[in-house]
């Protein structure tokens, strides 16, 4: 679309100087109209390219296009037999979300004839008028009926041309007659051509898109819907009616049906809830001015959302802008084909800037069936030399980027979609009986909702204070009843309506004789004569105001209105009446007075049902729009929330995890760990070869390199791994979709074995460039220049827009289990948008172009484009600062290389260590010949192999990071840089070095180890596996680093690295994963918790929780200082002689390889490779068994059962207990354990260890530290990367107590409960959630947050497939 030049001058035009000076015109030209055509030309080029796709599907009954020509076809021939043809006009009156609908307006056009649609539910009377002003020759009903209305004139036979009308579309009038407009084939084919080259441009829509039919066909808007299916091949899902009338209770609607697609009005979308447009891909809002705030919450990544304008008499849409959430919400720049000028009073174009009235122009034109009022209408622009305009009405600003719709210029308005003349509600009010005058306004309510309102003057003043309105007010205005329509009442309803007819019209005939005005019989008559949209709150008043022109002043009319009480008499209203009346009142405009007032007698309609359900559901989710159609009444609606209430606070049933997915788990198993011992196979295969090459070694047979080749490639090479867990993902999770299912059903057991073969095969083990070709292979789409640091989840279900960031450790699983329900969704980052390390992102999370998500944030939904989010649950704290350079630094093919070969020398580097100690092995058993003699002199020698090995490692990333290190230096550097290369190199290898060598962690070795990697390492610290950059840390004389601390890592964003220094000052301490980011440190005596980050600018001994962080009002506690800071020599070479220790368990693992491997060449010698590596799961699990028993044993040997104590950091309990803890880390955790979470045998080790774990519990994680401690319910739930945290080391003194964890109760993802906590029954605890110490959670209720909150969650929207 470009903006046109004003008209060109001739050479021999005197030019006035100040004109070229002057700003451009506002006329506005999209490119040429694609060639003509008609409708029926795109259904049959769809149909002849998707044949066998669906086409409508209303529920009951799905067609393909094949099917639906074929029906089409049927009913045309009954058509032309009733001689329809060409030329002639059809009426169409078939119920909504019916085929039946659609195959009727596809068979008018097949039969030459234009279709003139009124909708089902209108009255008789407006169908009738509608029908007669057309002209139509015959009208198709429900189920397909054709009832002859006249004598056809068409040509029967003849297809139709661009020039025949397609359809025949009645808008409201200001005259009270509704005005016919008609479209023709050419204007609609252009329109859905133009919206075809506009919409989804880089993936069009398609047969795998559902296209949402909600709307009546009685507005031209539905014609966007169907064609936006029938032009791509995608399908028209036709909703319920009940749905759409409720409005509310479409969005679960949506989900269920797999919507991808909808066209709608923004009043409508308002109400529904974000995650019920998950799968929607495109969004059209057209009808009415889209809010703002709405264009933010819905233009989120992995959607496109448009803003349409366009008025019947243009064929449906004239121009459009896309919507980003920011800046202004435009309507756009015109159509192909479509031209659009903004001109004064006179007719002559404005200038850019300025405000005019929409003029429009082009292939889009309409044309009134009334001759007059179209020459009126659409007559000539002589400014631009157009020989027909439609004059819209409507002021917009005139801007280059859009135009910017400012108001109307008439007495025109828009109400939920539909273009309302206010004189044809005036004329429908006056012409009743009694009234002296009347005029029609809308009028907005607190709560934002418009209402039509009909003030009336009753004929008899002096009875106007009898009406049942109540009493006079203030200002002298005597409303009587108010009342208004009710569009869905049930049989019931409407059989009392009947009943009370008869009576009515009795009243009705006495008030008529006596000139009293009767609101209950105008209603009655309105309802007879408008469509329910265009039927009015009656308010009768003693006068209308006018202006000094004699019109009526409607901007004066009162508002709002007195209180409504039917009773006559008002009496207070208390408790949940009371609330109610309250939210009425935002809805309605007026306050309720009596519990007997009826919401649609008093001003209620549908869309304000609908309204009134999303207020209400805050405190009372199970309630439904049928409530309220159901009890209208105040008092009755309010008994039923009161009973809704009492059901809701019934217990949750949470079952058990079935014992059946348990026995598969276990089942599962065998063939899992079989994958881990082709790795050891290949290993082992390729030292046989070796050893035959050099030396004659019997009981080491060799195979051919090619075979050790071909398993490298698949079992060990980055590639192969990536073949493997994507390509078995992806058979495993095939046809799964977004949704909720059953804890152990069979989408969660292939989701868990899908998670545990890409453990087994090492695919959570790449890095670099690796994880984006592994995401790509799962199904992920990743856009260009998009830097993913972390894990992509194994559904597939991710989308990375262009250039976006995804820092370390964040959690894009996208599925949780609540409960005994598993929930699994999407997850869209959009271009540009940063997402900080460790953060969680819930299914469906959306994070928008350009957002900033803060480290440690938790994001449940929709975060709009351009702002910075933080905490858990994520909220606004800002705009996204952006604080990069503004230039995206270049991207080079050369530099993805580097990161993809650093990876994998990186990931060699244990086994490269590993050999060293494998030659210290070979040295010993050199010259024995016997399998036996060999085993035993290899076992002898593990002590001495096992020192070697660790301290080759450890020598290999000292020296790596060191010299990693020198290059490192503060600022921005780009991603494909040397200095950022540098700095991800050295995050991976501290990565990896807190596993490899996690004995020396939280010992007297930590700090001298982090000093040799040059970090500065202050007196008297204690440091646990803490991550950082060494060049880039401080830590101060007696700080406390706790278990997996992050400090100083870098951050991404725009293609750029951040690094900075960090400090932890003296005596501070950094709780359990906690969080210091670049720049900022941790305050001098100050304390920042667990699960917590560092603020900025924390002063000197001030203490912080929580994401975003909180201060905390803390006193230090006094203790002996010589058991916490200043420990004497005795005490230091004492726990010195108890953590050198800490190599046993390291020497236990080293010692089980050997048998494991001793074992397996004695398969190889009497059975042979390929028996061998198919008894190697076998194997595994007998090495995991001896490995738990070992590690169980030495548990209890060395701490025995703990209880609820205190011990301060230097005393035996405490080292014996890391001594403990290494046991589990390096032994039972890598041979076993940490291959089964979820499952039964998860349980059994943690009951061995001590805990207390009840039948069907689902427990994930082995991090239950004093497992004694902990109690988990029967059919509990502890996700991933939980941490039931039984002790902390506040102030150097270990601090032990319970943790409870009811039956049923839900630990979500990466949450953390503190020591002294109970969770109650049935209670869940959302993701990255942290329970505070001492905190007990009531049961049956809901949390999330760090640190916790009420969570309130729609469950009742939520279904469970199977």
């Amino acid at each position: 679309m470009t903006l046109a030049e004003a008209p060109e001058l001739t050479l021999d035009t005197l030019i006035d100087p100040a004109e070229l000076l002057a700003p451009p015109r506002a006329v506005f030209s999209g490119n040429g109209p694609a060639p003509e055509r008609t409708l029926l030309d795109i259904l049959a080029e769809t149909t002849r390219r998707h044949p066998n796709g669906p086409a409508v599907d209303d529920g009951s009954t799905a067609l393909s296009y094949r099917a639906l020509a074929a029906e089409t076809e049927a009913l045309r021939l009954r058509l032309a037999a009733a001689g329809i043809g060409a030329g002639d006009r059809v009426g169409i009156r078939v119920p909504s979300g019916t085929n039946d609908l659609y195959v009727s307006i596809l068979a008018v056009l097949a039969a030459g004839a234009a279709y003139v649609p009124v909708d089902a539910e209108d009255p008789e009377e407006r169908a009738e008028l509608v029908f007669s002003e057309a002209g139509v020759s015959a009208v198709i009903g429900a189920h397909r009926e054709i009832r002859p209305c006249g004598t056809p004139h068409g040509t029967v036979g003849r297809r139709p041309g661009p020039d025949d009308d397609a359809w025949i579309i009645f808008t409201s009038g200001s005259t009270g007659k509704p005005k016919g407009v008609a479209v023709t084939h050419r204007s609609a084919a252009a329109f859905v051509d133009a919206e075809a080259g506009l919409f989804l441009t880089e993936e069009p829509i398609g047969p795998g898109d559902r296209v949402l039919a909600g709307l009546s066909v009685a507005f031209d808007a539905s014609c966007e819907e169907m064609w936006l299916a029938w032009r791509y091949g995608a399908c028209l899902v036709a909703a319920p009616r009940s749905l759409v009338r409720t409005g509310l209770d479409l969005g679960p609607w949506l989900v269920e049906q797999r919507i991808t697609v909808v066209s709608t009005v923004p009043t409508l979308a308002a109400l529904w809830p974000s995650e019920a447009l998950d799968d929607v891909r495109l969004l059209i809002f057209g009808g009415e001015a889209c809010p703002p705030e709405l264009a933010e919450r819905m233009a989120v990544e992995g959607r496109e959302v448009w803003n349409t304008y366009g008025p019947t008499e243009a064929t449906v849409v004239a121009c459009a802008a896309q919507l980003t959430g920011e800046g202004p919400v435009r309507i756009g720049l015109p159509l192909d084909g479509w031209d659009l000028a903004v001109v004064d009073a006179r007719g002559d174009l404005v200038p850019m800037g300025e405000v005019g009235e929409l003029v429009i122009g082009g292939v889009g034109l309409a044309r009134y069936l009334d001759a007059e009022k179209d020459a009126e209408k659409y007559a000539p622009l002589p400014s631009l030399g157009w020989e027909r305009a439609y004059r819209s009405g409507d002021l917009v600003r005139a801007d280059a980027e859009g135009l910017l719709f400012v108001g109307r210029a008439d007495e025109q308005i828009k109400l939920g979609g539909r273009r309302i003349e206010l004189g044809e509600v005036d004329a429908a009010l006056q012409a009743l009986p009694n009234v002296a005058g009347a005029a029609a306004a809308v009028r907005t309510t607190r709560g934002g909702n418009q209402i039509l309102v009909g003030y009336v003057v009753s004929a008899a003043q002096d009875t106007a204070a009898d009406a049942p309105a109540g009493d006079e007010t203030p200002d002298g205005e005597a409303p009587a009843d108010q009342a208004q329509s009710d569009e869905a009442q049930s049989d019931e309803a409407q059989a009392e309506e009947a009943q009370a007819d008869d009576a009515r019209t009795g009243e009705a005939e006495v008030a008529a004789v006596s000139g009293v005005f009767d609101p209950v019989d105008a209603l009655r008559r309105l309802r007879e004569a408008l469509p329910a949209s265009l039927v009015p709150l009656i308010a009768v008043v003693d006068t209308l105001p006018t202006r000094t022109s004699g019109k009526v002043d409607r901007a004066a009319l009162p508002w709002p209105l007195p209180s409504v009480d039917t009773s006559g008499q008002e009496s207070p209203l208390e408790g949940t009446e009371g609330w109610l009346a309250e939210q009425w009142a935002e809805i309605l405009g007026t306050s309720v007075g009596t519990a007997d007032a009826e919401f649609f007698a008093i001003g209620g309609s549908s869309l304000g049902a609908a309204r009134l359900v999303a207020l209400i559901r805050a405190r009372f989710p199970n309630v439904s729009v049928s409530d309220i159609y159901q009890n209208p009444s105040l008092g009755a609606l309010a008994r039923v929330l009161e009973a809704s209430d009492a059901r809701e606070s019934a217990v949750r049933t949470v079952r058990p995890t079935p014992r059946r997915a348990g026995a598969v788990q276990v089942a599962l198993m065998v063939p899992l760990l079989t994958i881990s011992g082709l790795r050891w196979a290949v290993g082992v295969a390729a030292l046989n070869n070796v050893l035959a090459r050099y030396g004659d070694f019997p009981w080491a047979p060799a195979v051919s390199w090619w075979w050790v080749a071909l398993g490298w490639l698949l079992c060990v090479s980055s590639a192969g791994r990536v073949a493997l867990a994507a390509g078995g993902a992806r058979l495993l999770l095939r046809g799964v979709r977004p949704g909720t299912y059953p804890r152990g059903g069979s989408v969660h057991l292939r989701l868990w074995t899908a998670e545990r073969l890409a453990e087994r095969v090492g695919a959570n083990r790449l890095t670099g460039t690796w994880i984006t070709h592994y995401a790509r292979a799962l199904g992920a789409r990743i856009g260009a220049d998009a830097d993913l640091h972390s894990l992509p989840p194994v559904t597939g279900m991710l989308r990375l827009g262009k250039g976006c960031a995804v820092e370390p450790e964040v959690d894009l699983s996208g599925h949780w289990l609540d409960g005994d329900l598993l929930h699994i969704g999407k997850i869209r980052i959009g271009a540009a948008a940063t997402v900080g390390a460790r953060s969680t992102l819930f299914p469906g999370a959306r994070v928008g172009k350009r957002s900033e998500i803060a480290p440690g944030s938790g994001v449940t939904g929709a975060v709009p484009a351009g702002q910075r989010w933080s905490g858990v649950p994520a909220a606004r704290s800002g705009k996204a600062a952006h604080r990069w350079p503004g230039s995206r630094p270049p991207r080079t093919r050369g530099w993805s290389l580097v990161y993809g070969l650093t990876s994998t020398a990186l990931g060699l580097l244990p086994a490269l260590a590993a050999l060293s100690g494998l030659l210290t092995l070979l040295f010993f058993v050199r010259g024995e010949s016997a399998p036996g003699a060999v085993l035993s002199a290899a076992l002898i020698a593990v002590p001495l192999a096992t020192v070697v090995s660790l301290a080759t490692y450890a020598l290999l990333v000292l020296v790596l990071v060191r010299a990693l290190g020198t290059g490192l230096r503060e600022g921005y550097h780009a991603v494909h840089s040397a200095v950022a290369w540098r700095a991800w190199a050295t995050e991976r290898l501290m990565n990896t070095a807190r596993v490899v060598l996690f004995p020396l962690y939280a010992s007297l070795f930590t700090p001298v180890w982090l000093r040799a990697l040059g970090m500065k390492v202050g007196r008297r610290v204690e440091a646990s596996t803490v991550l950082a950059l060494p060049a880039m840390t401080t830590v101060g004389d007696g700080a406390f680093l706790a278990d997996d601390t992050m400090v100083a890592t870098y951050e991404l964003g725009g293609g750029w690295m951040r690094i900075a220094a960090a400090r932890v000052g003296k005596r501070a301490f950094l709780g359990n994963s906690g969080m210091t980011a670049p720049g900022r440190s941790v305050p001098k005596n100050g304390l920042v918790g667990v699960l917590s980050s560092t603020p900025k600018g924390a002063k000197a001994g001030s203490s912080w929780l929580g994401m975003p962080p909180m201060k905390l009002p803390r006193a230090a506690e006094a203790g002996d200082q010589s058991r916490t800071y200043d420990p004497p020599r005795a005490l230091m070479a004492a726990r010195a002689a108890v953590e050198v220790c800490r190599v046993v368990p390291v020497m236990c693992t080293v010692a089980l390889a050997v048998l494991f491997v001793a074992a397996f060449e004695a398969l190889v010698s009497t059975a042979g490779l390929a028996v061998a590596a198919l008894c190697g799961g076998l194997l595994m699990a007998a090495a995991g068994l001896l490995a738990c028993v070992v590690a169980a044993a030495a548990k209890w040997l060395l701490v025995g059962r703990f209880r609820t104590v205190e011990h301060p950091l230097w005393s035996s309990f405490v080292w014996r207990n890391e001594l403990a803890d290494t046991f589990v880390e390096v032994l039972a955790v890598p041979w076993l354990v940490g291959s089964v979470p979820g499952t039964p045998l998860m349980n059994l080790w943690l009951r061995t260890l001590g805990a207390r774990i009840g039948r069907g519990a689902w427990c994930e994680t082995y991090w239950l530290p004093e497992a004694d401690l902990v109690r988990v319910g029967a059919g509990a739930t502890v996700n991933r990367g939980c941490v039931v945290q039984t002790h902390l080391f506040h102030d150097r003194i270990m601090r032990m107590d319970t943790v409870t964890l009811g039956d049923g109760s839900t630990l979500g993802p990466h949450g953390i409960v503190l020591p002294g906590a109970t969770v109650g029954p049935r209670t869940t605890i959302g993701p990255a959630s942290l329970v505070m110490r001492g905190e007990s959670v009531p049961e049956g209720t809901r949390w999330l947050g760090n640190p916790i909150a009420a969570w309130h969650t729609d469950r009742h929207a939520e279904g469970t497939r199977s």
